[in-house]
């Protein structure tokens, strides 16, 4: 699942929805964002979609209900900008230099520029590399199509890296993440034990074996991982401060909220000031407890600090925190309206010219039942064109559920005209993971007296 700043985008099913962009949390998986496009299609929405996704997962861990994993803010700074022109200019004179290809291609990669990474390190791949580099580009090209959600591809990679060095873990925990991405959990936790078995004691494998029980819900087993990891990660503080968030979690799912509070509080306690998505989590991590605990206040804060970490796109956890505090006006107004259809949008620009993808479509939801399919572009809406998110944004948040929405799809290259039935934004947020402990506890909401945060 992913980030994309700055971007108006469309909340309509709890991640990227109407709202103003997406972070899909540990709950919000990063799903591949092509299925049933022309296959022409695929390369310029790919060329164009890595614009709007600077993807990344530290420890390539998933956390499901929570946060997606994702980077601390590079931002292109002069001296990188220059880095970038410098080789650039220098590839252009000399093209075949692979070593000068190796270190475009890194330079992108740091730049969370993934697409042209994979470029470059496939182009520096077939060139003259030292074997050390040859076998970091195999790697990070890999992880550059993972972290724009190819995880197929990245797979594919990872695998040709696994024949080419057999006695290298690197690759074979990437594959197993990579199968975790897809939802392929019995696979991951067969590749993570290999990984163990061979490899002990290889704290990223088991410490990504623990996110991985955690997704399927087996928390016992990922606290267990969890202090194997803690134990033995005493110098390694981004690490113990990944553990404690995911001790954290645990307990919080499993409704022992004081504990998870507690965990939470020492992961960012410790957590390195440069480790930006370590205390971004730790605070999101305390404001769902302190919602559990009846401290909506609180709650409100602690979302306060994590975008002051790293900044993320705090509508779907506001919006799931006023729900649950009983004021949905507000929580309507985070989530962008009562309305839900369903469907994940990713706004991508060619020639200057927005056009809305259709990412994810629920299972089960209004859109799915409209046969809409993940892949489609819309095209039009109630009559009006060409579509655009605020377009979107504007329609269905005035919509009201039950009503009729008629949209216009383009798929493979042939217009199509759908009626969708709205549906309520109630039982999205209800359905959502987040909540469970929340829903399950015995306190008593009330949203008298609470202040907007400030944003």
């Amino acid at each position: 699942m992913y980030f994309i700043e700055g971007k108006l985008s469309v909340r309509v099913n709890g991640t990227l929805r109407i709202s103003v962009t997406q972070i899909n949390t540990k709950g919000i998986h990063l799903k591949k964002l092509f299925h049933e496009q022309a296959p022409g299609l695929r390369s310029l929405l790919l060329g164009a979609l890595v614009i709007l996704l600077p993807l990344w997962l530290s420890t390539c861990a998933s956390r499901p209900a929570r946060t997606a994993p994702s980077s601390k803010h590079y931002p292109l700074t002069n001296t990188h900008v220059k880095t970038l022109a410098s080789l650039s200019n220098s590839m252009a004179k000399n093209p075949n230099d692979g070593h000068g290809l190796f270190l475009l291609a890194m330079a992108y990669y740091k730049q969370r520029d993934f697409q042209e990474a994979a470029v470059c390190f496939q182009k520096a791949i077939k060139l003259d590399l030292s074997s050390k580099e040859k076998k970091e580009a195999y790697d990070k090209q890999a992880w550059s199509y993972y972290k724009m959600g190819e995880y197929d591809r990245a797979i594919n990679i990872f695998e040709k890296a696994i024949k080419l060095y057999p006695d290298w873990n690197v690759p074979f925990r990437g594959m197993a993440c990579a199968l975790r991405q897809k939802g392929l959990y019995s696979q991951a936790l067969k590749a993570f034990n290999q990984i163990l078995a061979d490899h002990p004691p290889d704290l990223m494998a088991l410490d990504n074996r623990g996110w991985t029980y955690y997704l399927m819900e087996d928390y016992e087993r990922a606290l267990a991982d969890f202090e194997k990891v803690a134990q033995l990660s005493e110098g390694n503080l981004s690490l113990r401060t990944n553990v404690l968030n995911g001790q954290g979690w645990c307990h919080y799912m499993k409704g022992d909220f004081e504990v998870a509070l507690g965990k939470f509080s020492e992961a960012i306690e410790i957590a390195p000031p440069e480790y930006g998505y370590g205390l971004l989590d730790g605070y999101r991590g305390m404001a769902f407890v302190n919602a559990a605990l009846g401290k909506f206040e609180q709650a409100y804060r602690s979302i306060n600090r994590a975008t002051s970490a790293m900044k993320y796109d705090t509508s779907h956890d506001l919006a799931l925190l006023y729900y649950v505090a009983g004021d949905k006006k507000r929580a309507w107004y985070y989530l962008g309206g009562p309305g839900y259809i369903g469907i994940g949008l990713q706004p991508i620009s060619i020639n200057g010219n927005d056009i809305l993808y259709i990412a994810t479509v629920d299972q089960g939801g209004p859109a799915e039942k409209a046969g809409i399919l993940p892949g489609d572009i819309i095209v039009n809406i109630e009559g009006h064109g060409p579509a655009d998110l605020r377009l979107f944004g504007k329609t269905v948040k005035s919509a009201t559920p039950g009503t009729k929405l008629m949209l216009v799809i383009s798929r493979n290259g042939v217009d199509k005209g759908i009626s969708v039935t709205i549906g309520s934004a109630d039982q999205l947020i209800i359905q959502d993971r987040l909540l469970a402990p929340i829903f399950s506890s015995t306190y008593k909401t009330s949203s008298d007296g609470m202040d907007d945060p400030k944003q």
